[in-house]
């Protein structure tokens, strides 16, 4: 996995373009490995910061090419934010805002993967993990927050891209009742 000595990521820029773009996205890259490896000595290799830090590297590394330390990397935070999400739910001292967070958190790396493997062409385990994340949304957030929102068209525009323009339509219109019903709520506030 990573391929990195440190166990981040595979070494060397794989694809991160020219000029200020290429750049900046090796920048970030530095950083957020440097991070990871900083929150792995504070926290612990499976702490959730360790994950989202993961995540958030696997989306440079997409951005650059590097496919697949990318979904290495989003694979592992998956692993890792499931089982902790699992561990809150099991002890009840940790509380509904723990388990929340977590599966945001869940639910925000599993679109990232859905992203990358709808890019790798593997579209049934792109909406799986699509589905997975948006139900997680619906359940750890509001069902009209903007990472709901983004997850489920996602989604729409899989379902365009197979053809399917009914269902595509059909979660579009959601997204939208969706939007107007949380508006809605805010508004009463």
């Amino acid at each position: 996995r990573g391929g990195g000595e440190d166990g981040v990521a595979g070494g060397g820029l794989a694809n991160g373009g020219g000029g200020a773009a290429g750049d900046a996205l090796q920048e970030a890259r530095s950083l957020l490995e440097g991070a990871i490896l900083t929150r792995r000595r504070l926290m612990g290799e499976t702490h959730p910061e360790v994950s989202l830090g993961m995540a958030q590297l696997a989306t440079v590394l997409r951005a650059q090419g590097d496919l697949g330390a990318a979904s290495d990397l989003l694979e592992r935070a998956t692993e890792q934010l499931d089982a902790s999400r699992f561990a809150a739910e099991a002890q009840a001292g940790e509380g509904a805002k723990v388990t929340a967070r977590l599966g945001a958190l869940l639910a925000g790396a599993l679109n990232s993967l859905g992203l990358l493997r709808k890019q790798q062409g593997r579209f049934a385990e792109a909406q799986s993990l699509y589905t997975r994340a948006s139900s997680l949304y619906d359940t750890c957030t509001s069902t009209s927050s903007p990472d709901a929102v983004v997850c489920r068209h996602n989604l729409a525009e899989l379902a365009l891209a197979a053809g399917d323009e009914t269902r595509a339509r059909a979660i579009q219109l959601d997204i939208v009742r969706r939007v107007e019903a949380g508006t809605e709520r805010s508004a009463a506030d």
